[in-house]
């Protein structure tokens, strides 16, 4: 089935917000809410692979699909806040390669849009931390401590 540039900004905005909820993570795209909940913790990763947010936090199929449910939410709000004109660039940014967090600050948003943005990822990463338990939000601030650059530790 053909994606729509809609459907492929969504999932590449997707993977960077979690990635901005947790730097250095890759969150796969591919996994679908069948599939087995990942061992916990620990990866060993024979391939060279980066872990998974889902493999190293351990979430389950059902913590995917809501984490999935607010970042696509995520999405279409930070487009709502956007111009056709700003969202066309976006996408072609995007597109190109370009993280989705630059390809937004390269937009020169008035500060108005960009409070609203943030806003808006901040209330989404309340949400997503809502949906994981005690253990996995440790997890995640120990991967976000871990993936600070040193000198804001």
């Amino acid at each position: 089935m053909a994606f729509n540039l809609a459907q492929r900004i969504s999932f590449a905005a997707t993977a960077v917000a979690l990635a901005t909820l947790v730097p250095g993570i890759a969150f796969s795209q591919n996994s679908s809410p069948n599939t087995p909940p990942a061992q916990p913790a620990q990866p060993t990763n024979p391939s060279n692979r980066p872990a998974t947010v889902e493999e190293v936090l351990g979430l389950t199929p059902g913590q995917v699909q809501q984490i999935r449910d607010i970042l696509v939410n995520r999405q279409q709000q930070i487009e709502s806040v956007l111009t056709p004109d700003q969202r066309n660039r976006f996408a072609q940014a995007v597109q190109s390669g370009q993280n989705p967090g630059t390809a937004l600050r390269s937009l020169n948003l008035e500060q108005e849009k960009i409070n609203r943005i943030r806003s808006i990822v901040e209330t989404s990463n309340q949400q997503i931390r809502g949906v994981l338990t005690a253990e996995q939000l440790q997890r995640l601030q120990q991967q976000v401590q871990q993936n600070r650059p040193s000198s804001q530790r």
